[in-house]
């Protein structure tokens, strides 16, 4: 046999003289420095720092990815050292398999190290959920939202981040606990600009790769994949004599990185494999196809003591030396055993920690235990478990059938989990009450029934929630309890389905529920709101399910309902032409702390809000919504945001914020596309929709619009296809298509038609001056007649800024088609002072727009020019760019270039004069009573008009004989 030398070993040489070479001169890391035991990994280690360089710039995630064995951990510890090397703040977890029931076990792990003052800057309700999530602090009566916890760990990385950069490390991401894993997802998702890095690990088996099936849960370009690969025969050689020494000969070096394939972890294991093997008969080395005979033959040299106590940690979520010795007996055997584990390298004491040396020890020594020493180990881990959500799990796994005081202990732990935020973790012993619960207690399966229903749906698991509520009323007879079911299964529905499929369920739920109690007032309030909304022509139905709900809200006295309600009944005096109702909405807004959490549809700040911005208060309206946002942001309701953000999109996009209005309804559209329910994705695609038929590109205008309007209507929910057909009608008056915009805004028109709603202001009938003025450039005067008489009466009488402003806009156009110029510019005169009132940029401009189409028509050339010039200026300004092009078009007909050249009109001198003398621009607005945005709009012109880029330029050219004009 030949025998390596060992002066070989010392020189670096391989052993047989050119095998190096002969193997393409690989190196073999041998030096002290900082990656010292990496071995044969150079090209994976510059890789982890081209990935801390990157996160410098911007989030970054990096999953390093191989077969068991192979050497992840090892690559990943060395990223790890590497970042603490350059002075970051590094949040560590290494999860293992039992952990993954334990919820936000790993969470507290990576939060061990972050020092009490980040914390303390927290948000209020953030640092509260957090600490009674992570048992720092006792749940209060109402759970915290389940994405609170989210919220919380985000707000530490961002604080973190600013003093240096962050790398968030997870040694084996598939384990993680699903709440866990829920929080990190969440800052992945939401972490922008801010330097934070996610470095885990993840194993593959055969050719799946868990990069693959993990990218859809980071942003688009955030994730990024090291695949490890088996190692060279040269690094093989070297890891084996770094842990012990190799093989003698040579040969069986060859025949060990052979055999393993370059696995590090296998070849380990085959090496020690060979010193039992008789040399004299030359036995071949197993080639297995999984690491599991190689595991189960370490786990075989336990002794049978150590065998118990290796159980014991598998078993446990989180061993410690005292817990493990105390389930085991704490006597001079069990100390026994657990020296000898390690002894055998199975397990690993890191201080007070247990730990298995290689996660598949762990799970292949639980699963090839039988049910009963399973069972025994849990029985002994819950005597010595102080936790109580960790002792009732213990005792559960440990049975060995239906236990019903169990159960009920189980259902007590899954609320208190619910109420500490660990709605996931609630939901899996929610599962364990339900499997222990006696087949033959009916009425306390059932409960379980709704009960894991509830919490899955709170663990945004919509799927698992319908499956048990399903069950459960196939198990109910008629009557309260299964009307109860009925009525979380059409939560579940309408979140997944959309509204349609919800109404037959909370009618049936109705009939069940009972006259006169608490959840029959909160059915009706459901079916009021799902009436309202629906893409079905219903009339009085909503108002009288309202009225109902009030009545039962009244006498039960519910003020958390009765303030969604009083709200209700403030929109529905709106809607039908009563104004706005002040006693109301106050009343409302005064009663919503008392609501607790409801779905964010039904909040009395949104629906105050609708009022409010539909009556032209923007500033009112956005003051309401916006702190909805904040608060739905601090408590992690994420869930309901696009209900919100779809709002709050619509109102920034008409206040010519389009910056800010794409910003809400990106964010929307993540969590809508994350949630992959039907109605928030449908709100998102109207959000997207309508900014992008302001600003553009048309294209995806289009598509976003037809999305929102399918959504809509298969979801049966009226408001997202409304607004999708606005935005689409918009789009095609600007691309010169009259009979497509009127093709898709009469669906408005007809939609509202006979709704009795009388205030045009409310947003629903907004897209009807689109319509038209759609009727008047297809020539159908008649029908744009009897249209705009009923807006302009409604809008005078209730006194609608955005409605007379509009209305003023299509008078002209009518007045000109029929060939009456005084009239037209009568009504232009009125349009124009409606707009001084009223915020929106972007409706001023096209007003503009269809006033240089009125002086073409009437021959007035200059004036044509003046207004278009206007126009194009304010879409510019705003970013408005397809309909700055309309107007540069419109130019351009008319005989005048884009570089300029036109005389300054004399409001655009009154303005040029007032700025040069020194005012600002509000003193200009209030000196000449003119909009802020007018003013704006005029001074770019003369900007333009005079070639020049500054106030102080134009103090100096005002100041010159020729001024212009």
């Amino acid at each position: 046999m030949y025998r390596k030398p060992r002066a070989a070993l010392d020189n670096g040489e391989t052993g047989w003289p050119g095998l190096g070479r002969a193997w393409g001169g690989v190196a073999v890391e041998r030096s002290a420095g900082p990656d010292a035991g990496v071995h044969g990994r150079a090209a994976e280690l510059a890789r982890l720092g081209r990935f801390l360089d990157e996160v410098t710039g911007h989030p970054a995630a990096l999953l390093i990815e191989g077969v068991p064995g192979i050497g992840k951990t090892t690559l990943w510890s060395a990223g790890i050292d590497q970042a603490r090397r350059r002075g970051w703040r590094v949040l560590t977890c290494r999860p293992v398999q039992a952990e993954a029931a334990l919820s936000l076990s790993a969470l507290g792990d990576l939060l061990e190290p972050v020092p009490d003052a980040v914390l303390s800057e927290l948000p209020g309700p953030q640092r509260r959920a957090l600490d009674v999530a992570l048992l720092r602090a006792e749940p209060g009566p109402e759970p915290p939202d389940q994405r609170a916890v989210a919220v919380a760990f985000l707000g530490v990385i961002r604080a973190l981040a600013q003093a240096a950069p962050v790398l968030i490390g997870v040694d084996d991401l598939p384990w993680l606990d699903r709440a866990s894993a829920a929080v990190l997802e969440y800052a992945q998702r939401r972490l922008t600009t801010q330097p934070a890095g996610l470095l885990a690990t993840a194993a593959t088996g055969d050719s799946a790769s868990p990069a693959g099936h993990m990218r859809g849960r980071f942003p688009p370009g955030r994730l990024h994949a090291l695949t490890v690969g088996p190692l060279a025969l040269e690094a093989m050689d070297a890891v084996l004599r770094a842990k012990g020494g190799p093989p003698d000969a040579w040969p069986e070096v060859v025949e060990v990185h052979e055999a393993s394939g370059g696995n590090p972890y296998l070849a380990l294991e085959l090496a020690a494999a060979l010193g039992t093997r008789d040399r004299g008969t030359r036995q071949p080395l197993p080639v297995p196809g999984s690491l599991r005979p190689l595991v189960q033959r370490r786990l075989q040299a336990l002794s049978p003591a150590g065998r118990k106590v290796a159980l014991v940690a598998a078993a446990a979520a989180a061993p410690t030396v005292e817990v493990v010795l105390a389930a085991c007996g704490d006597d001079q055997d069990a100390r026994d055993g657990l020296d000898s584990a390690e002894e055998a390298g199975v397990l690993v004491i890191d201080g007070d920690r247990v730990r298995f040396a290689h996660p598949l020890l762990r799970s292949v020594h639980y699963s090839s235990a039988t049910g009963r020493q399973r069972r025994e180990a849990h029985r002994r881990l819950a005597e010595v478990t102080g936790a109580a959500e960790g002792q009732v799990r213990h005792l559960a796994l440990a049975a060995s059938g239906p236990d019903e005081p169990l159960a009920a202990r189980l259902t007590e732990a899954a609320q208190t989990a619910c109420l500490r935020g660990a709605a996931v973790a609630g939901a899996e012993l929610a599962d364990l009450a339900l499997r222990l619960t006696p087949a033959g207690d009916a009425a306390a399966r059932v409960q379980r029934l709704l009960d894991a229903g509830r919490l899955h749906l709170a663990a945004f698991d919509p799927e698992g929630a319908r499956q048990l509520l399903e069950q459960a009323i196939a198990l109910t007879e008629p009557g309260p309890l299964r009307a109860a079911a009925l009525h979380h299964l059409a939560r579940v529905i309408g979140y997944t389905d959309g509204a349609a499929a919800t109404l037959p369920l909370l009618r049936q739920a109705l009939g069940e529920a009972g006259d006169g109690t608490a959840l029959s007032a909160e059915i009706h309030r459901d079916l009021g709101f799902l009436l309202g909304v629906s893409t079905e022509n219903f009339t009085d139905a909503p108002v009288a399910e309202f009225l109902a709900a009030f009545e039962t809200a009244t006498r039960l006295g519910d003020e958390g309902l009765m303030s969604q309600l009083l709200a209700f009944q403030a929109i529905a005096e709106f809607v039908t032409g009563h104004g706005v109702r002040r006693d109301l909405t106050d009343r409302a807004l005064a009663k919503r702390h008392h609501a607790g959490r409801v779905p964010m549809e039904l909040r009395p700040r949104l629906l105050v809000s609708h009022i409010l911005r539909c009556s032209d208060d923007q500033a009112g309206a956005r003051a309401l919504l916006t702190a909805e946002y904040t608060e739905a942001i601090e408590q992690g309701a994420e869930t309901d945001l696009p209900f919100l953000i779809l709002h709050l999109a619509e109102l920034e996009t008409w206040a010519g914020n389009y910056g800010l209005a794409e910003e809400y309804a990106a964010h929307g559209y993540r969590v809508a596309l994350a949630a992959g329910a039907a109605t928030p994705m449908a709100c998102m695609h109207a959000a997207r929709a309508l900014v992008r038929a302001a600003c553009g590109p048309f294209d995806e205008a289009r598509a976003e619009a037809e999305a929102a309007i399918d959504g809509g209507l298969r979801s049966g929910v009226s408001y997202p296809a409304l607004l999708g057909c606005h935005a689409l009608g918009l789009v095609e008056l600007a691309s010169g298509n009259p009979a497509g915009a009127h093709a898709i805004l009469a669906m408005v028109t007809q939609a509202t038609a006979g709704r009795e709603m009388l205030d045009p202001g409310w947003f629903a009938l907004r897209p009807i001056p689109g319509d038209i003025e759609a009727l008047i450039r297809l020539g159908d005067l008649t029908a744009a007649e009897e249209l705009l008489a009923s807006l302009e009466e409604r809008a005078r009488r209730l006194d609608r800024v955005f409605a007379l402003a509009s209305a003023g806009r299509c008078r002209a156009l009518l007045a000109s088609a029929h060939g009456d110029a005084d009239a037209a510019a009568a009504a232009l005169r009125q349009a124009f002072a409606a707009h001084e009132r009223l915020e929106m940029p972007f409706e001023l401009a096209r007003t503009h727009l269809a006033a240089g189409d009125v002086a073409r028509r009437a021959r007035r050339k200059l004036a044509a020019r003046e207004h278009v010039e206007t126009a194009r200026v304010m879409f510019a300004g705003l970013g408005a760019a397809p309909w700055a092009e309309r107007a540069a078009a419109d130019l351009a007909r008319l005989g005048v270039s884009r570089a300029g050249g036109l005389a300054l009109t004399e409001a655009e001198r009154q303005v040029a004069g007032l700025v040069a003398a020194g005012h600002t621009n509000r003193e200009v607005a209030g000196e000449l009573y003119m909009g802020l945005r007018t003013v704006e709009a005029h001074l770019s012109a003369v900007y333009r008009k005079l070639g020049v880029r500054s106030r102080s330029e134009l103090a100096r050219a005002w100041a010159r004989p020729s001024r212009g004009g």
